[in-house]
């Protein structure tokens, strides 16, 4: 995906969340926003959002003296999550499909994007997710592919946000339960 124009409204209010996450100070809230200003003019529209939002964080954190702005609202994401991991669990081995039933669970985890997103309701996202239908569903042909791999294949798992990754832990667990070799790597 590219970076639309739509991107650039969106990392100027990411600009503006965390200066004011960091700082009350209406000056440094007006240095970063026309920081980021300049550097969104020259952006290469070619590049994906996250490859432009390197940047855009780095000047950020130049100007606010903090490398990562959300890592108090992380570790309560994880908290979070950890703590309704065991329900899951107990629901993911009561259910006749447990990998679809993970993966849908991280679908849900995947709203975890503290950049992206004002406030949201976890739970809330998680139970649509696990009742809603799917727009795209190869949960089905992923089973059918894990098993065709067979025992110790390698398998790849990409991992993306803090909290997220507890999600995933779900898919990870019920692909090593059929016997393969998962090694996770996050972004």
């Amino acid at each position: 995906m590219k970076t639309a124009p739509e991107c650039m409204a969106c990392y100027l209010r990411q600009t503006l969340q965390v200066a004011r996450i960091r700082s009350t100070d209406v000056q440094v809230h007006l240095t970063a926003l026309r920081r980021v200003a300049e550097l969104i003019t020259a952006m290469d529209m070619e590049h994906t959002p996250p490859e432009n939002s390197v940047s855009v964080y780095q000047t950020i954190a130049e100007i606010t003296g903090c490398a990562d702005p959300y890592l108090e609202i992380k570790q309560q994401s994880n908290e979070q999550a950890l703590a309704i991991l065991p329900d899951f669990k107990k629901e993911l081995s009561a259910g006749n499909d447990p990998l679809r039933a993970a993966l849908r669970l991280t679908i849900g985890g995947n709203i975890i994007d503290y950049g992206a997103m004002h406030s949201f309701d976890v739970n809330a996202a998680l139970a649509r997710c696990l009742k809603a239908p799917l727009v795209i569903d190869h949960s089905r042909e992923l089973l059918e592919q894990a098993r065709n791999l067979g025992k110790g294949a390698k398998v790849l798992y990409l991992a993306d946000n803090c909290g997220e990754i507890v999600y995933d832990s779900l898919v990870i667990e019920v692909l090593a339960t059929m016997g393969l070799d998962v090694t996770v790597v996050v972004k």
